[in-house]
């Protein structure tokens, strides 16, 4: 892990395949409450400056789930997927495709598995590994996305966070 607390690493040739672990100061179980339940998605889901619009985010069991992002400058964007399987208290994977913004036709399919693990010493190792991007730009947007999304994690656990 490098000193930021985070390591990223862009795989298969930065083409296809994005891994990010970073450490949350909460007990594995707490995180995967994070991660998978409807009432704390919402707080973390998509990146800095978005906001989340209509969504139907419950990683909890497997099942359908989207959202949509509207940013300031460049307008909606809409993501959709299954949740693919739950591993209750380790792991969630799910399928990902962002949708075309002017026809809404869901494109390009990925997956993406969120996992955690006892870092042994009181906290956890978020694990996010996104495989089957389109291309190396893809890989280098998501990357952007998801360590600002998962970033957000750390203001919902602070004293002032939803998080205690």
């Amino acid at each position: 892990m490098s000193a930021s607390g985070s390591e990223t690493d862009i795989r298969d040739g930065g083409k296809t395949e994005l891994l990010i672990e970073r450490p949350v100061r909460l007990a594995p179980a707490r995180v995967f409450a994070l991660i998978t339940r409807p009432e704390y998605l919402p707080g973390w889901w998509g990146p800095e400056g978005i906001t989340l619009g209509e969504h139907h985010l419950d990683f909890t069991r497997p099942g359908p789930w989207s959202s949509v992002m509207t940013e300031p400058e460049a307008g909606w964007h809409r993501v959709s997927g299954e949740v693919l399987a739950v591993s209750d208290g380790a792991a969630v994977e799910i399928s990902w495709a962002w949708h075309e913004c002017e026809t809404d036709v869901r494109g390009h399919e990925s997956r993406v598995r969120l996992a955690v693990r006892d870092d042994g010493a009181g906290g956890t190792i978020l694990t996010m590994h996104q495989t089957g991007l389109a291309d190396a730009e893809s890989a280098r947007l998501h990357h952007e996305g998801w360590t600002s999304s998962l970033g957000r994690i750390d203001a919902m656990i602070t004293p002032v966070g939803p998080i205690p």
